[in-house]
């Protein structure tokens, strides 16, 4: 049917798909719990990456936020994580308290740690291993973030990563961090210490 709302079935049937048949959806799948695939933003000699209040909006609790293939344009920088209130007209109220569970080079430089860094403008991410430009350098992260449109409580996150520098061999960084803040988080940006993200996808995910 087309050019009409209509309702499929009756309460309580069972609709079977058969083996071999594929469901195509184009449009917005609502009412089906679960993760749902908000937006992707793809990288290339970026200054930043934001999700801006059209992705993270009240519909959803919790967020997954996977990023990967991330690479810099400038050797030894940290990667940053910054919150916004407004909508990207500032960042981070109240600071970030961010707790290291692991922060650890492959050359036995660093050992594990618990690491308790308060009031950061934004999640610093790196430390004993930084993002760098030498052949193959890379990092992924996934990032699990909630109550960030709920406006009662302060925002939580726990977080994992990887990445390979030469001169470090790799590294994990592994933790969790609180922003200060118990207005609703409605804009992320990532960016480096220094220079632009030469590459690198960033998905949201919401979670129903």
């Amino acid at each position: 049917a087309t050019g009409v709302a209509f309702a499929l079935g009756d309460s309580g049937d069972t609709f079977t798909i058969p083996s071999g048949a594929t469901i195509s959806n184009l449009g917005t799948a609502t009412g089906f719990g679960g993760l749902v695939k908000v937006h992707t933003i793809t990288a290339s000699d970026s200054a930043n990456v934001a999700f801006s209040s059209t992705y993270l909006t009240s519909t959803y609790k919790r967020y997954t936020l996977e990023a990967y293939n991330i690479q810099s344009a400038t050797d030894d920088v940290y990667f940053n994580m910054h919150f916004s209130t407004d909508n990207g007209s500032g960042y981070t109220p109240g600071g970030v308290t961010r707790i290291n569970i692991s922060n650890q080079s492959g050359n036995g430089n660093d050992a594990i740690q618990s690491r308790n860094t308060a009031g950061q403008s934004q999640l610093q991410l790196g430390g004993a291993v930084n993002f760098g430009t030498g052949t193959g350098e890379v990092g992924a992260y996934t990032f699990q973030l909630v109550n960030f449109s709920d406006t009662a409580h302060y925002k939580l996150m726990y977080y994992n990563g990887a990445l390979y520098n030469s001169g470090a061999t790799g590294g994990i960084n592994a933790g969790a961090a609180v922003v200060n803040t118990t207005s609703a988080i409605n804009n992320i940006k990532f960016d480096f210490q220094s220079g632009n993200i030469a590459a690198g996808t960033f998905i949201l995910y919401g979670i129903l």
